[in-house]
């Protein structure tokens, strides 16, 4: 492993740590409606009170599966292109040259 590569690694930790204290969540309103509500922390309260005078409308908040599922692919395909295109060259010994004379 080449200097790069441990700057790709590195990276790539501090980035799938920041992906799963970070989740994107979504609301779900009522049994229809659902919005994306951006990106919040892991274990922060979720709690959401109904509006005056709506008592039978609810509001659930979740991790949004199919936006998280797309960053942890994203991040892993990134992180190996980086790996392959930025690995160390293979090095020449002395007996690879051919001499034309």
């Amino acid at each position: 492993m080449n200097q790069r590569q441990k700057i790709v690694v590195i990276t790539f930790i501090g980035a799938a740590l920041l992906i799963g204290l970070f989740p994107p969540w979504r609301y779900d309103i009522g049994r229809d409606i659902h919005r994306a509500v951006g990106f919040h922390f892991l274990f922060s309260d979720k709690h959401i009170a109904n509006e005056p005078g709506q008592d039978n409308f609810y509001i659930d908040a979740h991790i949004d599966m199919p936006r998280l599922e797309v960053e942890w692919v994203t991040l892993v395909l990134v992180f190996a292109a980086s790996w392959v295109l930025l690995g160390s060259k293979p090095q020449k010994s002395k007996g690879d040259h051919l001499d034309p004379y």
